[in-house]
Formats: structure tokens, sequence, C-alpha cells
């Protein structure tokens, strides 16, 4: 019932169907009696599904269905289902790009502070992605950092090669881990540097060109949303002033 009407038949049209697939050849009484679906309804239901090609009718007296094998049913509703989100998405995209065309260049001056919501793909946000950023500032703890590479390992590495200035700073990670050794390696790429304190920060925090400001809202656990981001020039500077002086605290310890 669940996998059929997830593929876009409703609750009675799964009944109809599960019905006369346990019944075989049979009439759309005998349907009616195993499925509890009225027999009125039974009639149009069964037309709906010979309309859509699972069920046919064999010409006897009384008149009979013949369900397709669930294997073939499934098959064809997952297909149709696909072009229909397909042409959706096309429909969708050209909706989206009309818009974006007559859609007012925003003012450099225009300032705003938003939430990218906790349950948001963060790492699918191109906002928060640094191969389109020159410097790229990072402020977090070894917990969030850990959890942050199984999405940015590679990304960090080409970020750096098409120049971005990386700098993170993180409280120590536990020596010999693997965590530590891809420190290690990360360190030692061009245009990043890392710096490690000898506690964890209560602040974590994203600057980018120094115009724009990632804060997490919940800065303990795993990495991602919630996230405070503002472009608004005093906010800027104040977590960049912060970033500063944490990072000049650090100065020998990698």
């Amino acid at each position: 019932m669940e996998v059929l009407e997830n593929l876009g038949l409703t609750t009675i049209q799964a009944k109809v169907y599960l019905a006369l697939i346990n019944l075989e050849k049979s009439t759309a009484y005998e349907v009616a009696q195993l499925s509890k679906v009225a027999r009125s309804d039974t009639y149009r239901i069964i037309n709906q599904l010979s309309e859509k090609g699972l069920i046919s009718k064999i010409i006897s007296t009384p008149t009979k269905f013949e369900a397709l094998p669930l294997k073939e049913v499934v098959s064809i509703l997952f297909e149709q289902r696909k072009t229909s989100y397909n042409k959706l998405s096309t429909k969708i995209k050209e909706i989206l790009e009309k818009d974006f065309t007559k859609k007012k260049e925003v003012k450099r001056d225009t300032y705003t502070f938003r939430i990218v919501p906790e349950n948001s793909p963060w790492f699918n946000n191109d906002a928060l992605r640094f191969p389109r950023y020159k410097t790229y500032d990072l402020l977090t703890s070894t917990t969030r950092f850990g959890s942050r590479i199984v999405f940015d390992r590679e990304t960090f590495a080409k970020g750096a090669k098409k120049g971005v200035k990386i700098r993170i700073l993180l409280d120590q990670p536990k020596s010999n881990s693997s965590l530590s050794h891809f420190i290690d390696k990360l360190n030692k790429k061009k245009n990043i540097e890392i710096r490690l304190s000898k506690t964890v920060s209560p602040v974590i925090l994203i600057i980018m060109d120094n115009k724009e400001v990632a804060l997490a809202l919940k800065p303990s656990g795993r990495v991602g949303p919630p996230y405070l981001l503002s472009n608004h020039p005093s906010y800027v500077h104040i977590t960049q002033q912060y970033f500063e002086m944490q990072w000049e605290k650090t100065t020998d310890l990698i």
C-alpha cells in the first residue's frame, strides 16, 4: 500500500489493485467484497486503473478483470513518476530563470541579517562555500571540523588551489588521530594556514572576504546550521576583530 501510494496511486486505487492481484481474474463484485470498497466506487476505480494500463478487461459473462503483475505495475508507475518529476523540474527551472532575469540588482549598501535554518543542507549552500571567495577565516572546534571534512575534505584543497586564502583556528586534536594527520597535511597546502588553540572556542564563525559572517547559533555538537548570516559592516568588523585577537594568541602553537 505504502509503495503504491508513494508511486502515485490513491489509497482506494491501491486497495482495489491489491484485491485484484489476490483474486487473479475476477468480477468487480468480488473485488469490492475483498477490498471493502463500495461496489459503485469499485467500477470507477477499475476504469481509472485500466486507463493507467494496470488492469485489463476480460470479455466474458459476467465481465472479469485481471491486474498486471506487481513487478510490472511498480515499474510503470515509477517511470510515470519520473517523467512527471522531470517535467516539473524543467518548469521550475524555467520559472526561476525568468524570475532572476527580472530581478533588480541588489545594491551594495543593502545590509541584511538572515538565518540559515537548522535542517537546511548547508554543504550545498553557495553562501558558505569558499571557492567563491578570496579570503575565508574559520574559527571552529575539532569536533565540528572533524564532522565538516566529511563533506569538504577535497574542497579545502581546491579552494587553496584557486587562490582562496584560508585561515583555520581550532583546538588541539588528539595526537596521532586521523584528524590530526589531516590537519598537518592540510596545513602544508599553499594558501592554507592552520593554528591550534589550547582551549575549545565557545564561538564558531566563518568570515568571508571580510564582508560576510556566518555565526553558528548552536556552537556545540556537529557542524551545520542554524547560522546567523550577515553582511552588515559593524557585525563583520566586530567578528573580524575577535577572530584576529584569537588568531594572534596562538601564533607559536603550530
